[in-house]
């Protein structure tokens, strides 16, 4: 996926603010796709330059001005194109870079204390984004109305994913700290 074809799927459900989006991204997309704002507003505007979305100012009285941008037909066609021709999409997912597990291979140039605390930290992280689960699922629930059942039944499907992987990773710590301290006897 990349960041453009995550928007355009938003905008494929209704239109929205950058602002929502950004919001959205962070909500439910979060560990799928992690983004900071400022590149939701780089790729919405050059988007926009592509002609796959439009933009409406509103101004308010009370609040900053907003924009509210649509996809277009052109947008919509870029959107099914990505979303029927996943080609590299399946391998990078499952390919995956992380500089956390190549800390983890090369720890043994560290103390096995130190090795204890980077699982230990890895945990907490973990547990922070099953809170974040937590959310998800209510915001997937509260949205259903508005997305209809088709979209809610894939959200939940993807949820769920991130659950499971979550739940292995939390198994893997335990069991990575407990290898860790059983190789140097540590109680």
């Amino acid at each position: 996926m990349s960041l453009k074809h995550g928007l355009l799927g938003l905008l494929s459900l209704s239109p929205q603010t950058g602002y929502e989006l950004s919001k959205e991204f962070a909500l439910t997309m979060k560990y799928i796709w992690h983004t900071k704002t400022t590149q939701i507003y780089t790729e919405l505007n050059s988007m926009e330059q592509k002609g796959w979305l439009v933009s409406e100012r509103v101004i308010q009285d009370d609040k900053p001005n907003k924009k509210i941008y649509t996809i277009t037909e052109a947008g919509t066609a870029e959107f099914l194109n990505w979303l029927l021709e996943p080609g590299e999409d399946i391998e990078n997912a499952l390919a995956g870079r992380s500089a956390f597990l190549l800390r983890v291979l090369f720890s043994g140039n560290t103390s096995a204390d130190a090795a204890i605390a980077l699982m230990e930290s890895f945990r907490e992280t973990c547990l922070g984004l099953g809170n974040a689960h937590k959310g998800i699922r209510s915001a997937i629930d509260q949205d259903a109305d508005e997305v209809g059942a088709e979209h809610t039944l894939y959200f939940n499907i993807v949820a769920r994913h991130g659950e499971m992987i979550l739940k292995t990773r939390l198994e893997w710590i335990e069991e990575t700290i407990q290898t860790i301290k059983n190789h140097h006897n540590i109680k």
